[in-house]
């Protein structure tokens, strides 16, 4: 349909300039002298987000653009394409079954049926045999993954085909399996490629023949893209001005594209008689330079703009070197084609005279000498005007590195560093320019990296830790923002919604359920808080959940149907818990009966959760239609997910928008009917989360961190590249074995690495006054050299050749190169650096900004923090009575008591994890609880010896029941491993406890001691308690499994918990009571003590134990009793030290925050109270125990 609107003067318009900002003054220009209608909206189109921001940006400007920008579609080049053709012809589908999406599922189906397809290969009269490269390779495996990658692959590259190789498609489907060159030759068609003719004729074939095609109506919807891109172009010389089509805009705006495929410029310029474009292109040179850059013979014409060369054509090509500029030789081909297709149709004739109106001129050109004379300048400026390097040296340039900062080199040593280098560098350059009153927001640093996933971490680290609101924010902060960041592992709801999706393969571990309800949206969604989380995995850990739903759910996984340690065996022991608490077990599940109260609730939400799981896996496990899946994918979000924030919205709002497009892609792909399995639905479903689009943020207030990647380089003052690394950059993507378009090259394909190329070309020209370079050029491991990306070494060597230094022999290279040092804290980084040293150039340029390693690194060597010194902290007391566990604790170790009560800091080993596996082997902690569990478990009084066998296999068999031993034979030997010296151990004790009792209720009350002032509580009980049937006497009888004789010499860390708890027991019975420490290996008996001894004693303890909490005291266990030990012998002091020095490294491998403040013994010893309270701590117990072992 054909409508008159406003004239507006149409043609083809290519403005070429060296400087984006210069074209994009020029387009805002036009803008505003030829302004649309109002409310008519502009059309522009570009290659990436950050160009199109950029744009934005400078054309909303009150001076220099158009005061605002609204009313501006802009959009990327091949969706254009479509929307042009649709408003040629109206009745086109939304989508054609040629493009990428339905191509991949056409060929997904055409492929699985393999005999279907033999079949319709004999009835065409098609060669079988041809088909047998992918015959084999499907063959190697039957995961449906490897079909449906091959099927995207195929359908990449026929999609490549159509835009590249219209000519190629259109051979074939005439049955004409040939290939035709850049020079126009036909060549036939390898044997071994002739599959890709046959399949695209099969395909062609499934299309015109499909009776479920959508929107099958229009008399378009089964044509190629290429046969409608034709009839598009005949159909344009039929239109005018005034009577076009009336959903086409009447101008159109190709703003800083780097490389157009020559399909597109054929329907710009169809479109140019009745449509005014504008394409603003960049050419990096003034002069024609197409004869410097190799395959100019496969150039169908000579560049006709620019007339005159300054490069002669008939130049021999072994002296093209000689003559042109070797980095644009190398790095600008991608360019060179682009700028030659453009060329190809351009008649600069018939506007020039436009653009003279305006006075201004088709091609904008500025030395960029102009603004400075950097040696960055001087490189863009022999880039412009194709200056040769012979030229350049000629020139006799030198440089001071000293006052000309604009191009220089970094090496470290792992990509964290290269982040830690950068920030210090910022800091730099931003107090440099305040300093200076330059203006450099941070805004204006551009910093690209190879892949933006693998630093963002390393971003985050370096930049996020100074972050802060308000008066806590570090002056060393600076704004940043990471782009191109993929949120597919990112967004917690996106990460929660692939993990459902994982549900028939996953083992159903306990981290993994943990991990879900980690998710906001999940919790919500189940009326859970974040507050619950602590209490549902001590749940779970105490109910020895492990992994596995239930044992349906193992046995499908290929594994035994054991339901012990599944979710259905732990949710039982909770549910049982709560119902009959600690009643025994019954119908063989033990109770777990630490589910009480109003807490109990709690396990509502985790059983909905796990049946909603199973549920889902299900559903997922079987093969759907199309339909069908999309309904599931829907209730999954439904059912697990409710927002609660604006990260969950537009995560939820992503989904549907992908299910709305896979809906319409599979529609056009002909799956109305075919059973899909989960693996390639999710796969394509979760790759189109990841896809990036016009609308993500870019060139914000802030340092901007991104990908390197098609015209994302424009004009910064100041531009970082990192990752420079040797093979990471250009990125290697090596083409498909099957990809003709790499075998027969025409000028103006796409290549991943000829694109990167380009990209560093542009990268390098769009920094205005800095570029920085680094890469990973020393190994972390151990010190050797790397090589930077070959684009690096190319730049250098061209900088190496034309340059030297002002007053000095050095290499210009190592002036421009800083090397860093391994560590940010390195001493290098902190004191002046020796000018003998061969190191001294490099490192008077290091800096850095981190100054708490240098407020440690100037302290002198041998200065440690002594209690005296150590940071003064407010008094503190505990809000709790005292336990024996926190007397312990800090007897063992008092800094490791004071990091753990006072400052809740665990040493890693404490952390309590839930496990994901079952208890296949126990650590020796773990042991030594499950055999004390059974110690409590089976002594018992009055037991024969076949009694208390019959008591042990019962403990056992509870272990068994509670998931804590190992159903089978494995569970049977770790059993007989922890029990087979009970046996020993309980005649001991009941020899011991003849004529005693144990007591009917364990005593238990507090005692308290005055400390500074305040009473401090400490819990008195003990369960060990017996007393005598006649003289009613009492007596302790402890029996640990842990031995407390090693050798010859006691095994003090395991008699210091008996000790405590036989001097609380004085102070609870007010009178002395002996305590018997039985063990496997050593039996001590304590001599009860005086009520006043004991509260004597506990009270020097706990004064002792309050002023550990106040500053860490300078002893520790296994040197302390060494020193008590040689002093009680008579030993002098040197001796003594020498004894305590030799267990230091002990005490040390227990306690990491101890090691750390008391590096070695001689800091210990220093202290001046290092004496008197290990001889007040220790000496009690020594002399309990030996006293004992003199008797």
């Amino acid at each position: 349909m054909a409508s008159t609107l406003a004239p507006l003067q149409p043609g083809f318009m290519l403005l070429q300039g060296n400087r984006l900002e210069d074209l994009r003054d020029l387009l805002s220009h036009w803008i505003v002298s030829h302004p649309l209608r109002p409310l008519e909206h502009e059309c522009i189109l570009v290659q990436s987000n950050g160009i199109a921001q950029w744009l934005k940006m400078a054309l909303a400007r009150d001076k220099g653009g158009c005061g605002i920008a609204a009313a501006m579609n802009v959009d990327l080049p091949g969706r254009f394409l479509w929307q042009v053709y649709r408003s040629v012809f109206d009745e086109l589908p939304t989508i054609s079954p040629y493009d990428k999406g339905p191509l991949t599922w056409r060929i997904y189906q055409l492929l699985q049926n393999w005999e279907g397809l033999e079949a319709r290969l004999q009835v065409s009269g098609e060669s079988i045999e041809a088909l047998e490269p992918l015959q084999s390779f499907l063959a190697q495996d039957d995961d449906p993954r490897r079909l449906h990658q091959l099927a995207a692959n195929l359908a990449d590259l026929y999609d490549q085909y159509q835009v590249y190789r219209a000519d190629w498609l259109a051979a074939w489907e005439q049955h004409e399996d040939v290939i035709i060159t850049a020079q126009m030759q036909q060549l036939p068609l390898e044997q071994a490629d002739r599959w890709q003719a046959i399949v695209w004729r099969l395909l062609v074939t499934d299309v015109q023949n499909d009776p479920h095609l959508a929107e099958s109506e229009s008399p378009w919807a089964r044509a190629s893209r290429a046969s409608i891109h034709q009839a598009v172009l005949e159909a344009c010389t039929n239109f005018s001005p005034e009577h076009r089509p009336s959903g086409l805009p009447r101008r159109v705006l190709v703003f800083g594209i780097s490389s157009l495929p020559r399909q597109t410029l054929d329907l710009l310029h169809a479109i140019a008689p009745f449509t005014q474009v504008l394409v603003f292109a960049s050419n990096p040179c003034q002069h024609y330079w197409g004869d410097i850059v190799e395959g100019k013979e496969l150039l169908r014409q000579e560049y006709k703009r620019i007339r005159a060369r300054k490069v002669p054509a008939d130049l021999n090509p072994e002296d093209l070197h000689l003559a042109g500029h070797p980095l644009l030789a190398s790095w600008g081909k991608q360019g060179r084609d682009y700028l030659h297709l453009l060329d190809e149709q351009d008649t600069p004739e018939e506007y020039r005279e436009h653009l003279a109106a305006l006075q201004k001129s088709i091609d904008i050109y500025r030395d960029p000498l102009e603004d400075n004379t950097s040696l960055l300048a001087q490189l863009q400026s022999d880039i412009f005007d194709l200056r040769p390097l012979q030229e350049r040296k000629d020139m006799g340039c030198t440089i001071d590195p000293e006052q000309d900062q604009s191009l220089q080199f970094i090496v470290a040593h792992s990509a964290q560093r290269e982040v830690e280098i950068l920030h210090d560098q910022l800091l730099k350059e931003f107090e440099q320019a305040h300093a200076q009153g330059e203006s450099l927001p941070p805004r204006d640093v551009l910093v690209m990296v190879p892949d933006i996933n693998d630093y963002a971490p390393h971003i985050q680290a370096v930049f996020g830790r100074y972050a802060g609101s308000g008066d806590q924010r570090d002056s060393r902060f600076l704004p940043f923002h990471i782009a191109d960041q993929g949120q597919r592992g990112q967004n917690t709801l996106l990460i929660a919604f692939e993990s459902i999706l994982g549900l028939p393969h996953s083992r159903f571990m306990v981290s993994e359920l943990l991990d879900l309800l980690d998710t906001p949206a999940l919790r919500e969604r189940y009326q859970l808080a974040e507050a619950d989380l602590p209490r549902l995995t001590e749940w779970i850990r105490g109910a020895n959940i492990r992994w596995g739903l239930d044992a349906k759910q193992r046995a499908e996984l290929g594994l035994p149907e054991e339901e012990q340690n599944t979710w259905l065996f732990g949710m039982r022991r909770l549910l049982l818990g709560f119902a009959s608490g600690a009643s025994g077990p019954w119908l063989g599940i033990e109770p777990h009966d630490e589910v009480a109260g109003l807490e109990a609730a709690l396990l509502g939400p985790l059983t909905q959760l796990l049946n909603d799981l199973a549920h889902t896996r299900e559903q997922l496990q079987a093969l759907h239609t199309p339909k069908v899946w999309l309904d599931i994918m829907q209730e999954i979000t439904q059912r697990f997910f409710s927002e609660v924030s604006q990260a969950d919205s537009w995560a939820l709002s992503t989904i549907e928008t992908q299910f709305e497009q896979l809906e319409t892609t599979w529609q056009h792909g002909g799956l109305a009917e075919q059973a899909l399995p989960l693996q390639v639905v999710s796969e394509e479903l979760l790759s189109a989360l990841d896809q990036p689009t016009l609308t993500q943020k870019f060139l914000g207030g802030a340092i901007n961190f991104a990908t390197l990647m098609p015209m994302r380089a424009i004009p910064f003052q100041q531009v970082w590249l990192l990752g420079m690394n040797d093979g990471d950059y250009p990125r290697s993507v090596r083409p498909a074995d099957f990809d003709l378009m790499s075998k027969h090259y025409r000028p103006g394909d796409r290549g991943r690495r000829e694109d990167d190329r380009y990209l560093f070309l542009e990268a390098l020209l769009s920094a205005r006054k800095k570029l920085v370079i680094s890469w990973v050029g020393r190994s972390i491991r151990d010190n050797t050299e790397r090589p930077p990306s070959v684009l690096v070494g190319q730049l250098r060597d061209h900088i190496q050749a034309g340059w030297t230094l002002t007053n000095s022999d050095e290499s210009i290279l190592a002036a421009l190169t800083t090397e860093h040092p391994l560590q940010a804290f390195s001493p290098r980084y902190f004191v002046e650096p020796n000018p003998e040293s061969k190191e001294y150039a490099n490192d008077k340029r290091l800096h850095t900004f981190v100054h708490e390693w240098q407020s440690i690194l100037q302290q002198p060597p041998t200065e440690q923090l002594p209690v005296a010194e150590w940071p003064q902290l407010p008094p503190w007391y505990p809000e709790s009575t005292l336990s024996l566990r926190q007397l312990n604790d800090f007897l063992r170790c008092p800094t490791e008591a004071l990091y753990k009560e006072r400052f809740h800091v665990h040493a890693p080993h404490e952390a309590d994890i839930p496990l994901d596996v079952e208890s296949f082997e126990f650590n020796g902690l773990e042991a030594w609880s499950l055999k004390d569990t059974l110690i409590l478990d089976t002594f018992q009084l009055g037991l024969s010896s076949q009694d208390y066998a019959a008591k042990l296999e019962q403990a056992i068999a509870t272990l068994v029941r509670q998931g804590t031993l190992i159903e089978g034979a494995l569970g049977a030997l770790q059993a007989d491993d922890m029990s087979q010296l009970l046996p020993d151990l309980f005649r001991a004790w009941q020899g011991i406890c003849e004529d005693f009792t144990p007591l009917s209720m364990p005593e238990s009350r507090t005692h308290t001691v005055k400390v500074q002032g305040h009473a401090l509580a400490i819990e008195l009980n003990s369960p060990y308690l017996m007393r005598h049937n006649e003289s009613h006497q009492y007596q302790q009888v402890i029996v640990q499994t842990s031995d407390i004789v090693k050798g010859k010499k006691y095994t003090w860390r395991n008699l210091t918990r008996p000790w405590l708890q036989h001097l609380l027991t004085q102070v609870l019975k007010e009178q002395p009571v002996p305590t018997h420490v039985l063990s496997p290996k050593g039996t001590i008996c304590m001599p009860g003590l005086t009520l006043a001894t004991a509260q004597e004693l506990l009270a020097q303890l706990v004064t002792w134990w309050w002023q550990g909490m106040q500053a860490p005291l300078p002893t520790a266990l296994n040197l302390g009793i060494q020193w008590v030990e040689a002093k009680a012998e008579g030993k002098p002091d040197n001796v003594a030290l020498d004894k305590a020095q030799k267990d230091y490294s002990r005490d040390a491998q227990y306690a990491e925050h101890f090691a750390a403040i008391y590096s070695d013994f001689d800091a210990l010893e220093a202290h001046p109270d290092f004496i008197a309270v290990t001889e007040a701590l220790y000496t009690p117990l020594y002399h309990a125990i030996k006293v004992e072992a003199s008797e």
